[in-house]
């Protein structure tokens, strides 16, 4: 068995040891550090099947009150920021998304509808604020 499968393998395990809440978090994080998945291809319907799923999770609405903590859905980060599993707290939730986009259609962050404000600890264990799409968060159970 390999290195990468070995590690997969214990976070299935340690996932439904815990009651698999958090297994879609733990696999998502190990197949991030992967690299850019050229040793990984999917096949056009394997992709087709993984768009629809995270389709459907940014579709599924979440309410946030300010002070929740919260992090990313499994597979929609879009950001550096905060890193996957580890929460962020709601500062602010907008009505009506703030005006914060790219000026370049072919970049991702063009009219992101940006209607959360989050705050963070960074590597440096300093607390940072960021504006992001509220439908990519989910609740975090601790």
């Amino acid at each position: 068995m390999s290195e990468d499968q070995e590690e997969l393998l214990a976070a299935l395990i340690a996932g439904l040891k815990s009651g698999g809440d958090d297994i879609a978090h733990k696999l998502s994080s190990i197949v991030e550090r992967k690299g850019d998945g050229s040793e990984n291809k999917l096949t056009p319907v394997e992709i087709g099947d993984v768009l629809m799923r995270r389709f459907a999770m940014l579709e599924h609405p979440h309410e946030f009150a300010k002070g929740q903590l919260v992090r990313w859905k499994p597979g929609l980060r879009n950001r550096r920021y905060p890193l996957y599993g580890n929460p962020a707290i709601v500062l602010e939730i907008f009505k009506k998304p703030v005006g914060m986009s790219s000026d370049d259609p072919s970049s991702p962050y063009y009219r992101e509808p940006v209607d959360i404000q989050l705050g963070l600890i960074d590597s440096d264990q300093d607390f940072l604020t960021f504006f992001f799409d509220k439908r990519r968060f989910e609740p975090f159970d601790v």
